[in-house]
């Protein structure tokens, strides 16, 4: 909820002979901070086999969608198909326990958000044949960040990108790029570039480590 103070402005000369001026009262808008608008869970479906772990995301928005810094709470709705690995933060690892579908909830100061588990029978997924990282080459200033990303080759030719970067503009855009043929992936497929975590590596510079889910 918005509030309102009363601003007092004494206008004049800040001198002992100055004479006296009238207060004028003036209302000012105080911005609520840290207000949580929406939670989103990204992806909001994944695709696991039994024994595999997936990953989840929560983003926070405010006030004009900003990005809030704030973690959220995890839970599944149905722990005997999908259990969460971590209770709080921005990100947690999914274990698909059997087959079925699990809802897997974020909430944060009251708001929350929902992606599904879909557990299937353990099957033999496509090998990854390739990393296409993305940009192939940039600059970056001095106190600047750019965004790499990973997509995942296959001896089919298709290219996945995982769930992890869907959504992050500069990945979607670099994704785009490439052909329909190539971006025609299957569903197996798909499931295998979500549930692979690069390593990354940068020399000279400072790159910030993806979050990787762990089983328990």
């Amino acid at each position: 909820m918005m509030r309102y103070a009363l601003l007092a402005l004494t206008l004049g000369m800040c001198r002992a002979d100055a004479p006296g001026a009238p207060d004028i009262d003036v209302p000012v808008r105080l911005a609520s901070a840290g207000v949580v608008r929406s939670v989103v869970v990204k992806p909001d479906t994944m695709f696991l086999n039994v024994a595999d772990v997936g990953q989840a995301t929560c983003t926070v928005y405010g006030n004009q969608n900003t990005v809030l810094k704030y973690g959220c709470g995890w839970k599944s709705l149905d722990t005997a198909v999908a259990k969460v690995t971590t209770a709080s933060g921005t990100t947690t690892g999914v274990t698909a326990k059997k087959v079925g579908v699990a809802r897997v909830v974020a909430t944060v100061k009251g708001k929350a958000d929902t992606a599904r588990a879909l557990v299937t029978a353990t099957t033999a997924l496509p090998k990854i044949t390739r990393y296409v990282i993305a940009p192939k080459a940039f600059s970056v200033d001095t106190f600047h960040s750019q965004q790499l990303c990973a997509f995942m080759g296959f001896a089919s030719g298709h290219l996945a990108e995982r769930a992890i970067e869907k959504g992050v503009p500069t990945c979607d855009s670099l994704y785009q790029l490439h052909s329909m043929a190539e971006r025609s992936v299957t569903p197996d497929e798909q499931r295998a570039a979500d549930l692979e975590c690069v390593q990354w590596d940068a020399t000279g510079g400072t790159i910030v480590a993806e979050p990787c889910g762990s089983s328990s």
